[in-house]
């Protein structure tokens, strides 16, 4: 039987810590026998842009899409689809430090492979 895939996506804005939360939820996913892929979403307005090919060929209708986002989540459920979890602030305004944050909101490698799991079983 094949394992379903992964697709974790987050922006550049975010990128030290989210970046970073992806690619060890990446490395934990695959040691689970789910392939992951990570990709940068930066722009969604030049993303747009580009040929519904190679929009398919970024966001796969054949993974499971994550998101990722410090911000708030608004927007990002047209590229995670019907399927797609997203992990980020359900709320706006908050201050600290953003290890703290991420923490808060549970922008965290665990959430991410929760929510990745609850979707690939």
């Amino acid at each position: 039987m094949k394992n379903k895939k992964g697709l974790i996506m987050g922006v550049a804005n975010d990128h030290s810590i989210a970046w970073g939360i992806a690619q060890e939820a990446k490395t934990d996913l695959e040691s689970k026998g789910h392939p992951t892929r990570v990709v940068s979403l930066p722009c969604w307005e030049l993303f747009d842009f580009q040929t519904p090919t190679y929009q398919e060929e970024v966001l796969t209708t054949e993974a499971v899409r994550i998101g990722i986002e410090a911000a708030v989540c608004f927007g990002w459920e047209r590229y995670l689809g019907k399927e797609g979890v997203m992990v980020g602030m359900k709320e706006f305004g908050a201050s600290a430090p953003a290890d703290k944050l991420f923490s808060h909101f549970r922008i965290t490698k665990e959430a991410v492979i929760e929510a990745a799991l609850s979707k690939l079983s």
